[in-house]
């Protein structure tokens, strides 16, 4: 069909003549399309009759093919809406086309005469716009196709019904170009590419430096994404529930060797289970103590870590109901499938069958894994629940936190982890009160949000214990009003503590991971009273520090998981007292670098030099 640009291969007499050629007839629902020699009567009044040079397959052909509509089920028909072509004749009354023009065959028509057409707000047109259900001419209510056998009628498409050598159209169907365009491109503009562009130039007028989300990658979809680039948008993310899709993953294959940023195969979520595209992600000393192997038992190699992100619902599995496709989210590694007697009870944020386990390594529902290799298919281990350090994830539903629409996304991912569990631990576990004296062991990010937290509360006086010096300022910029470097200590910090309290502090935090730094918060706090919080993550297998009989001086410890959150029930709530202010989370954001350079901010922890260096995915 591509072939010969000659505008009429029947010669002149073929004007005003019924014509015979080929089309590709559909006679039933997904059946193979009949090529077949077919008649095509000649244009009628305001009717133009085109040589169809090129033609494309559209997903809306697709849909009308498979007979997903019953009113669209008009057999024979011929389908087809993108196209070019050249003009051949040009019924009565036509006048701003001619034999020879180059032209593009269009499925939502302009007549330039109606109130419609003839208003700034709409491109609809009151009698060609967009019809699926039409199947007939709109001047005489009948077809220009008939099957050479029999003469039957075979049924037109979109206004256009370019699977065809010839079609005719209304002549408000029809788009004269430039005789310079290169017709095999000019086809795209028949549906796809003006659909998917116009929708960013016009329908929403995107600016420079904005930032799109793209819901499906096929043409339409990637139509959208360059619109959106030509534009100048800053941000572009393209969303595809393409189970054969591969994505970027940063995959960890042994202890302490660089993670490998390479392609993976992530499958579609089964019953109860939500797959997220990552917008951001964050390294925490979690992921670093894994990624470690400080533990045997979490040695389950290749596997992907990472549990601090937020991002945006790709597609849900069979029966999540609270989450949909588009929907704004945080991934929690310890979940909250809000109907068993745990998450039921008000004295515990832990759940039955999700509760945070960092020696699982595959799915709940089946006990297999989401991810797979590209090159051989192996299995690709999940790691808390989460797995974050990829450009998409599956998750159990109960894993999943719907948040605001308005919520800053980059700053919610904090909210996976580190932020709630510390200030968490303030507000819940210890639920610390205007006044109180409070000691914190660690100023990485968790200590840093036990400041925060304590701050937010009105604690008189908040002490910070590192022994990095530079964590001092960022410690005093937050709201700590005290800070001891160990390595500058001749006594124990517990002694030294109880000298600045009076006896010591009312509530201390161990947020470093180590038992002599647990022994030492517990020290110092107040006999009769004290409460110790457990934060850090202990993999050692040596045993609490602590001899059974200094229990009886009144001092208590306790653990806490995620800032005793409930994750589906609670998150949202504590995101939006973020978002009005009541916490700050600029101060938890010290570097931020592309999804690629994951080693280097990997190292930026290790060293000491940032509390969360958010990746940009």
């Amino acid at each position: 069909m591509g072939r010969n640009y000659a505008s009429n291969d029947h010669g002149d007499d073929a004007v005003g003549k019924v014509i015979t050629c080929k089309a590709a007839v559909a006679y039933g629902p997904e059946q193979p399309l009949v090529m077949e020699e077919i008649l095509v009567d000649p244009p009628q009044k305001m009717e133009v009759r085109i040589k169809i040079l090129f033609t494309s397959i559209c997903h809306t052909d697709l849909s009308a093919w498979q007979g997903e509509n019953e009113a669209q089920r008009m057999y024979p028909r011929i389908l087809g809406h993108e196209a070019s072509g050249i003009v051949e004749s040009v019924g009565e009354g036509v006048t701003d086309l001619e034999i020879g023009d180059h032209v593009v065959p269009i499925f939502n028509g302009e007549c330039q005469d109606c109130a419609y057409c003839n208003s700034d707000k709409t491109n609809l047109c009151e009698k060609f716009r967009v019809n699926p259900f039409k199947s007939v001419m709109t001047n005489d209510g009948k077809t220009r196709f008939s099957t050479k056998s029999d003469g039957k009628t075979i049924y037109h498409f979109l206004n256009t019904s370019t699977f065809s050598e010839y079609t005719v159209l209304d002549s408000a169907c029809v788009v004269k170009i430039d005789q310079k365009a290169p017709l095999k491109k000019m086809s795209l503009l028949s549906c796809g590419v003006s659909t998917g562009l116009g929708a960013v130039w016009n329908t929403a007028n995107v600016q420079a430096g904005a930032t799109v989300a793209v819901f499906g990658l096929g043409a339409v979809g990637l139509a959208v994404v360059e619109g959106a680039r030509a534009r100048g948008a800053s941000r572009i993310i393209g969303v595809d529930i393409n189970p054969e899709k591969r994505f970027k993953a940063a995959v960890a294959y042994r202890p302490e060797q660089p993670l490998v940023m390479e392609e993976i195969l992530v499958d579609p979520p089964q019953k109860m289970e939500v797959r997220i595209k990552i917008l951001f992600t964050s390294i925490c000393h979690t992921d670093l103590s894994a990624w470690q192997g400080e533990n045997e038992a979490q040695r389950m190699y290749p596997r992907i870590l990472g549990h601090e992100a937020s991002g945006i619902v790709e597609s849900v599995g069979e029966g999540v109901t609270d989450l949909e496709i588009g929907d704004h989210v945080v991934p929690i590694f310890n979940g909250e499938c809000q109907d068993c007697a745990y998450c039921n009870s008000d004295k515990t944020n832990l759940c039955e069958k999700f509760r945070v386990n960092p020696f699982k390594s595959v799915m709940t529902n089946d006990g297999k894994t989401r991810f797979s290799t590209k090159s051989d298919g192996k299995p690709i281990y999940h790691f808390l629940n989460t797995s974050t350090f990829s450009e998409y994830t599956v998750l159990d539903s109960a894993c999943v936190v719907k948040i605001d629409q308005k919520a800053p996304l980059k700053k919610m991912s904090l909210l996976s982890c580190g932020v709630s569990t510390g200030l968490g631990a303030v507000w819940n576990t210890a639920n610390v009160q205007a006044g109180a004296t409070v000691a914190v062991f660690g100023l990485g990010a968790v200590g840093l949000a036990v400041v925060e937290g304590a701050r937010a509360r009105g604690a008189s006086r908040i002490i910070g214990v590192d022994i990095n010096p530079e964590k001092r300022f960022k410690g005093e910029a937050i709201g700590i009003t005290d800070f001891i470097n160990p390595k500058d200590m001749e006594k124990p910090i517990h002694q030294k503590i109880r000298e600045l309290t009076n006896g010591g502090v009312h509530y201390s935090f161990e947020c470093a991971g180590n038992l002599d730094v647990l022994r030492e918060a517990f020290l110092s706090t107040h006999d009769g009273w004290g409460l110790t919080v457990v934060l850090g993550i202990h993999p050692t297998p040596r045993m609490l520090p602590l001899h059974p009989m200094e229990l009886f001086d009144g001092r208590r410890i306790v653990g806490s998981v995620f800032g005793d959150f409930k994750g589906k029930s609670q998150l949202p709530y504590f995101a939006n007292q973020c978002m009005n202010g009541e916490v700050k989370l600029d101060e938890f954001i010290t570097h931020e670098m592309p999804f690629a350079n994951i080693n280097q901010a990997l190292q930026l922890l290790i060293d000491g030099k940032s509390l969360r260096c958010i990746l940009h995915l």
